[in-house]
């Protein structure tokens, strides 16, 4: 059976670009229109090499266009999979050799590391794994003219935290300055990262709150019952409880 469409090849080098003689990993995917195949290889261009060989899900060898291979730039490769450590290793073309670069590490906005230095040989730096920010952050190395050589995005697991969350039910459908509305609070554990039940509180509690205007303060707190998930309050008429409207 043949294959009704030739299959469409996607390239993502590592760090952005391929530089020709620099040993570069590349992931790659395969679009076949009803399926999508996808591997990672590591390949050094040279400056003749135009095609990437590779066989279809039918057993056929085809070829497809590779991205543009610069004569001039830098590789990275980050290793995260190091158990404290997350290892960054760029690698230049000789003409980069005894020029001033920058490496910086950001994370929503913010600079997490900067590094400055003078291309010699291989450049290494290990970033202490507990030290960068959880969720996504981009490494970026560049040139003192601030050309960009090389980028790539990593993913940092955030660690479990345990905290607090307070579950508000209101039956109002719309809060009215200086009106009394019905509320139910109960605050319950919350594990990060993963879902967590909550149980509804006692039905014959009753829970009630005044809404002042302008300032949506909620006052008093009187009665307070404890089992192991909740911790329920009858709302009266002289504590303050946060709320926003």
């Amino acid at each position: 059976e043949r294959l009704r469409h030739a299959p469409k090849v996607t390239f993502y080098p590592e760090g952005g670009e391929l530089v020709a003689g620099l040993k570069t990993r590349m992931a790659y995917s395969i679009n076949y229109g009803d399926s999508i195949d996808r591997g990672i290889t590591e390949i050094t261009p040279d400056p003749d090499m135009t095609d990437f060989e590779f066989t279809d899900r039918k057993g056929k060898r085809r070829k497809a266009e590779l991205p543009l291979i610069r004569q001039t730039g830098a590789s990275l490769r980050l290793d995260l999979l190091g158990n404290d450590s997350v290892v960054a290793e760029v690698n230049f073309t000789d003409d980069l050799e005894g020029m001033l670069m920058g490496c910086a590490v950001m994370n929503r906005g913010e600079f997490v590391a900067l590094d400055t230095f003078r291309v010699s040989g291989t450049w290494r730096r290990a970033y202490v794994r507990d030290a960068l920010p959880p969720g996504v952050s981009q490494i970026t190395v560049f040139g003192s003219n601030g050309m960009r050589l090389a980028e790539r995005l990593f993913f940092i697991c955030p660690k479990e935290k345990q905290g607090k969350e307070v579950v508000v039910n209101v039956k109002s459908t719309a809060f009215r300055p200086c009106g009394k509305i019905e509320m139910e609070l109960q605050a319950v554990p919350v594990h990060r990262f993963r879902s967590q039940p909550w149980t509804p509180p006692p039905p014959q509690e009753e829970r009630r709150a005044m809404c002042i205007h302008g300032c949506c303060s909620h006052r008093n707190s009187k009665g307070i019952s404890n089992t192991p998930t909740t911790t329920s309050r009858r709302m009266t008429k002289n504590t303050a409880v946060p709320l926003t409207c």
